[in-house]
């Protein structure tokens, strides 16, 4: 099944690098061919689970029911989804978990008890985040770092796709609001801790990120320059510039950084694109499950580091090539510099 995966992802990348295609379409044509790999897996019953339940079990066999000794996961969007599944999975294994989620704040107990319930496992905690708004971003950290300074993993899980354009008090638009400036901020704000634990970054991705060909920091703002999914695709290829540069300046403090596509996954993400919705509710065979969903990023955050890439794009629990756009210094750096003088 493998030469089968690197023949679909091949033909990914060929066809993101056609310029004639609008980006609309070149996202289209690029989940086209992943719907016929979820359907191949779907059909033959193919998948990672048993390797990530085997991990799962392997790792709770080992931590003792010491606080102290268990590892703490800090995760964004962990309520639904691939963010749920990955919540209940790693509370499976006996890990803390802190989730960051845009609730209503009447919901928070009940979403938190059943969670508790579900995965057996009492230190699960459920906060309020927005990560459109900074001061947000500030009281969820310092509410985590309050009762646990001891951070050893931050999955960036949560994201929104293909919206009306909206706009944050910034005036940033919204899905690079939430979900790259968001991130960037979090990261920053609990890298110390990461450093201190030699801990794990793990960034959810996508595979539209092959389809991007610049960078263009007006796209942020401006409402012509506009594409529901086309700012989704620009969103989604900065945190992999994003997670690149992490790599590069705390790799030797012991951090590993990795990005992740979960595969085009049965979930309420693309609620406002109808024909991506239109697959979802008439097509459920040729998608993942949340659960498959989650699988990468469950065994990213369980694999012990050494046998891990930092620095890399996993898919299906492997590293594969992503945008050749990423490698580019002269590219990211402007980016990076861009961000950082936005003071977020």
């Amino acid at each position: 099944m493998g030469d089968f995966k690197d023949a679909i992802i091949k033909r990914q990348m060929f066809f993101s690098e056609w310029d004639f295609l609008p980006s609309y379409l070149a996202i289209y044509v690029l989940s086209i061919f992943e719907l016929f790999y979820n359907l191949i897996n779907n059909i033959f019953g193919l998948s990672k689970k048993d390797k990530v339940e085997n991990l799962i079990q392997e790792i709770k066999n080992d931590i003792s029911d010491e606080k102290q000794n268990r590892k703490t996961v800090v995760i964004t969007g962990g309520t639904s989804g691939i963010g749920k599944e990955t919540v209940i999975s790693l509370a499976k294994a006996n890990y803390i978990i802190y989730i960051g989620d845009k609730i209503e704040e009447e919901k928070i107990n009940e979403i938190q008890f059943n969670l508790r319930k579900e995965s057996r496992n009492e230190d699960i905690y459920l906060e309020y985040i927005d990560l459109s708004r900074i001061d947000s971003i500030n009281s969820f950290v310092e509410k985590v770092k309050k009762n646990n300074e001891k951070i050893d993993i931050l999955i960036c899980n949560a994201g929104i796709m293909n919206i009306p354009y909206q706009i944050d008090e910034k005036g940033f638009e919204m899905q690079t609001s939430v979900n790259y400036f968001g991130h960037y901020k979090l990261i920053h704000l609990f890298i110390e801790n990461l450093k201190t634990s030699k801990g794990k970054i793990i960034i959810v991705s996508s595979v539209v990120h092959y389809q991007v060909k610049e960078i263009d920091v007006e796209a942020f703002k401006s409402r012509e320059k506009y594409r529901k999914l086309g700012n989704y695709a620009l969103s989604k290829i900065c945190l992999m510039m994003l997670m690149k540069d992490l790599d590069e300046k705390y790799s030797s403090s012991g951090v590993q950084v990795y990005s992740v596509h979960p595969g085009v996954v049965c979930t309420s993400l693309y609620q406002y694109d109808f024909l991506s919705n239109f697959f979802v509710t008439n097509f459920p065979i040729a998608l993942k499950t949340p659960k498959d969903g989650s699988l990468t990023s469950i065994y990213l955050a369980l694999e012990k580091s050494e046998n891990l890439k930092s620095g890399k794009y996993y898919f299906e629990c492997d590293a594969i090539p992503y945008n050749p756009l990423i490698d580019n210094k002269d590219v990211r750096n402007k980016l990076m510099e861009y961000t950082k003088s936005l003071n977020l």
